[in-house]
């Protein structure tokens, strides 16, 4: 706890997944005695969210454990938790509901360490509004209770799924759900195909799956048929210093790109440079006008997703291995019809039909405001409380989410949208934490809240 901590404050963090509970350990920092920190989060295990819910063990983490601590100033925590747990090393990748385990260690010791109470309300937040008088946050919980709290903080996850785009469908299975879990068990050992559309992070992982649950014919299909980059064989922490610093300086997305080149062509391994230059993105993109921030979108961000979210090496070698038995083809191309089991992909030389017995949508999560929070952000938008352009709600520089409620409300995690190019990393999640918790410390000693 921080010498100078305020006291007698409540907040409220909307959402248990890594967003929120990142935010509500640097809260713990800052906050003091008769302080109180609550998370309001449905789902009874907390830090686990979509991406670290997965029990299987080949599920990985696609960054080693030296990049992955919950404290941006001990870059060694998440390396030192795997260690005293036998379960790794800095190299490792580990299992990604380890990591979901590590966060809420993380947290219990938080809670140990700090003066503030701590408590999880295990309900879904429906609706938020100016408290009494005017006075702080009411939020509505969807068991007809109402929290009051001096300040929230928004931390929601993805969205209800992407569906399949194509004029006729039949909405495929989405992995990660109870739902997509039971089709894929139905499915075991099928030697009719079976096709995953996507072949990023998840879409690598079901393929994974459905090969080691023997089905024989799985066809991943993709605008660009190909699955992400490989991490190299000899890991090393990200360069941050003055070479990636002389890059994050570009105001255009085209010297962007140049001086990255140039950087790897110097000797520099592109690998370390696109990691390090994770921690200037919100540098980059505040540098550059709207224009280049849409050409960046546009022409950078689909390259950058294959080279920066990389399979761990476990991962890699799995795909190489099912590709080389004939177990998995991966056809370039998008789905343009998928109704009743036929799918019509338009591949550069012509439409292909695919006839599978269970298809799997692996093309993402919604990023749309208005579908996060179980319909939470829609409501806010429509009371007038929130603003959205694209994939972002509407945010003061410090995190604060613009409108009515900006004394009282902040934002972190997925809803700051395109507003920092990327939003979803660790490194990038702990550091909008520090962020939120030291801007609302500061709101509170502005206006003698105790």
């Amino acid at each position: 706890m921080t010498a100078d901590a305020v006291e007698g404050v409540a907040v409220a963090v909307v959402g248990g997944g890594a967003a929120g509970i990142l935010a509500a350990i640097r809260l713990l920092d800052v906050l003091g005695a008769a302080d109180r920190v609550e998370v309001v989060e449905p789902q009874g295990l907390l830090g686990a969210g979509i991406a670290f819910a997965t029990d299987d063990p080949h599920h990985l983490l696609n960054i080693p454990a030296m990049m992955m601590s919950a404290y941006e100033d001990q870059p060694e925590h998440f390396a030192s938790y795997l260690s005293q747990q036998g379960k790794g090393t800095a190299t490792t990748f580990a299992p990604r509901f380890v990591y979901g385990e590590y966060l809420r260690a993380t947290l219990a010791r938080a809670v140990q360490s700090s003066a503030a109470a701590f408590t999880h309300r295990q309900q879904t937040a429906v609706r938020l509004q100016p408290g009494t008088g005017g006075d702080g946050v009411a939020i509505e919980l969807d068991n007809g209770e109402t929290v009051s709290t001096d300040f929230a903080v928004l931390a929601v996850g993805w969205g209800s799924p992407n569906p399949v785009r194509a004029p006729s469908r039949q909405v495929a299975i989405k992995p990660w759900s109870r739902e997509g879990d039971l089709a894929i068990s139905r499915y075991a050992g099928a030697s009719q195909p079976i096709v995953v559309i996507g072949t990023g992070l998840s879409a690598a992982d079901i393929v994974g799956t459905l090969a080691r649950q023997g089905c024989t014919s799985i066809v991943a299909v993709s605008p660009s048929g190909t699955f992400p980059a490989a991490h190299p064989a000899s890991l090393q922490w990200p360069d941050t210093g003055p070479t990636v610093a002389r890059i994050a300086e570009a105001s255009r997305a085209s010297d962007l790109i140049h001086r990255t080149r140039a950087a790897c062509a110097g000797g520099e391994q592109w690998q370390r440079v696109i990691d390090g230059l994770r921690g200037y993105l919100p540098a980059v993109w505040n540098n550059m006008s709207e224009v280049e921030r849409a050409r960046l979108v546009r022409h950078v961000l689909p390259v950058w997703e294959k080279l920066r979210h990389r399979m761990p090496p476990h991962t890699t070698r799995t795909i190489a291995e099912l590709q080389a038995n004939d177990t998995l083809s991966i056809l370039r191309g998008r789905v343009t019809e998928h109704d009743a089991g036929r799918l019509v992909v338009e591949t550069p030389s012509g439409p292909k039909t695919l006839n599978p017995v269970l298809t799997i949508d692996c093309t993402g999560w919604s990023r749309d405001p208005r579908r996060m929070g179980r319909g939470l952000i829609s409501q806010l938008i429509d009371d007038g409380f929130a603003t959205a352009h694209g994939p972002a709600i509407d945010l003061t520089a410090d995190g604060r989410v613009a409108g009515p409620l900006h004394t009282r409300l902040w934002a972190t995690g997925l809803l700051i949208g395109d507003q920092v190019w990327e939003n979803s990393g660790v490194a990038l999640l702990r550091r909008q934490a520090a962020r939120v918790a030291d801007s609302l410390r500061e709101a509170a000693h502005a206006e003698g809240a105790r």
